[in-house]
């Protein structure tokens, strides 16, 4: 899979996410968009924050969803996006910082050390880290390739 930028947002206040994904919706067209975990309704999608100028796939390893159904941890195709988005997600795969939640599959917490070194073929990255620099309750990635 290759993508220009990958999104990754990790935080329990839903009125952060939505500001984050409002403003990146207003300046995204004409991309395609990948969203990893869109979960069981569109309430929790990004792609209610993306006009229709983009071509948005919702994707989740859930096939009770009716999305496409994508296991994060097998992806093995050759699509090419823009933006892969996902929301709360990372924290769930065993193979791949945010409060211990949906136990017992809450497996890791994430430095922006580490995260760096995962997205070390991306050009950019941007990280902002939301709390204490030393104990931060989320992310806000941005790597473009």
């Amino acid at each position: 899979m290759i993508a220009k930028w990958i999104i990754h947002i990790i935080t329990r206040n839903r009125i952060k996410v939505n500001k984050l994904l409002k403003r990146l919706g207003r300046k995204t067209r004409n991309k395609n968009i990948l969203e990893i975990g869109s979960g069981k309704s569109d309430y929790y999608s990004a792609k209610r924050f993306f006009d229709n100028s983009n071509n948005f796939k919702k994707s989740d390893k859930n096939g009770e969803f009716k999305h496409e159904l994508v296991d994060i941890t097998k992806v093995n195709f050759n699509e090419s996006y823009d933006m892969i988005i996902c929301v709360n997600v990372l924290e769930h795969i065993y193979d791949f910082m945010y409060p211990l939640h949906d136990e017992p599959e809450d497996y890791f917490r994430y430095t922006e050390y580490a995260i760096i070194k995962l997205l070390n073929q991306f050009n950019q990255i941007k990280i902002k880290h939301h709390g204490l620099k030393r104990f931060p309750f989320a992310y806000y990635i941005e790597a473009i390739k």
